[in-house]
């Protein structure tokens, strides 16, 4: 695998974020620092993907989503008003990959699991008492 600088350094702000982000998050970051257009992100984005070094996700905002590939599957609370995410380390997929491999022999290598909801701050400015 030849690794650009670009894609280094997108492999470096998805370490540093710990979240899944999209390609303009990726963009917007990394602009900052150096000269790099938006398709080019989405380039080499793309490429680490086929490389197996990025994941991506599509979540119900109809956005891709990208974080990087590990042994060590997370699962996100995402808030629906302020759109922060959550990293939980709960898996409530586990028990049903392992009923899942005892019934059909079928081995569950990933999954992903994004929660939506309302966050505790936006839900306390929601309902806060009058």
């Amino acid at each position: 695998m030849r690794i650009s600088k670009n894609k280094e350094q997108i492999v470096h702000i998805l370490n540093l974020i710990q979240k899944p982000i999209n390609v303009n998050e990726i963009y917007n970051i990394l602009s900052k620092t150096c000269d790099v257009n938006l398709s080019t992100v989405y380039r080499c984005v793309n490429k680490l993907c086929d490389e197996n070094v990025l994941s991506k996700e599509i979540r119900e905002d109809k956005n891709a989503y990208y974080f990087l590939n590990s042994n060590v599957h997370k699962h996100n609370l995402v808030c629906d008003i302020c759109k922060k995410d959550i990293l939980i380390d709960l898996c409530p997929i586990k028990k049903l990959s392992d009923d899942i491999m005892k019934q059909t022999g079928f081995y569950v290598t990933k999954h992903s699991l994004q929660i939506s909801g309302i966050c505790k701050n936006c839900s306390n400015k929601l309902y806060k008492k009058s």
